[in-house]
Order: C-alpha cells, then structure tokens, then sequence
C-alpha cells in the first residue's frame, strides 16, 4: 500500500501486528496518553496497556523495518466483555455476552 506525505510518495507496507510491535506499541500509547494527553499518569516502565491487549488484533504501517502508525481492533465479542467490567459507553450495553445498541425510542 502507499501514503502520499506532501507531494512525495512514501510507501508504507501494512501489515498484522508482531509480538515485537506489541512493545512499541505500549511504550507509543504512553507517550501519548501519559505525556502529550495526561489521560493516565506516566509511570516507571513507561509502557500503557490495558485488559483487552491480549484479545485485540493489532495493524501496522512500516516504512521498510521501522513501524510508523498502527490501529487497534476489539472484536466485538472483547467489547462486551469490557462493557461488563467496566461502565459501558453511553448507548451501549452488554446482554449475555453480546454488545447491542440501546433502542432511541
């Protein structure tokens, strides 16, 4: 796949998410939620990570060796989980397992 940065073209491959990429990419949601954000105090391992790691699926953009971006998945089925366990978003709510929207009326 490719990304155009200005007017030159930078190729970005896009790709699943390693076990390694995983390390980068805690230590990159500290940075940003910790440092930049304030959403979360920094702490000594500099690393930010949450129950639903384990279970999301994780995409990468490199630029040849080094990972330059990525997005984080929750499959829904994780989603409900997390519903249950924590307070659920406005207009969520956890049933049996599953996540369903509230109705409006």
């Amino acid at each position: 796949m490719s990304a155009y940065v200005g007017l030159d073209m930078v190729m970005l491959e896009i790709r699943p998410g390693s076990a390694s990429d995983r390390e980068w990419i805690y230590r990159l949601r500290h940075e940003v939620y910790a440092h930049e954000l304030g959403q979360h105090p920094p702490n000594q391992a500099e690393r930010l990570s949450d129950a639903l790691d384990d279970g999301n699926v994780y995409i990468v953009a490199a630029h040849g060796d080094r990972p330059v971006g990525f997005i984080s998945v929750t499959p829904p089925w994780r989603a409900a989980i997390r519903s249950t366990s924590t307070s659920a978003a406005p207009g969520i709510r956890s049933w049996a397992g599953r996540t369903c929207s509230r109705s409006a009326s």
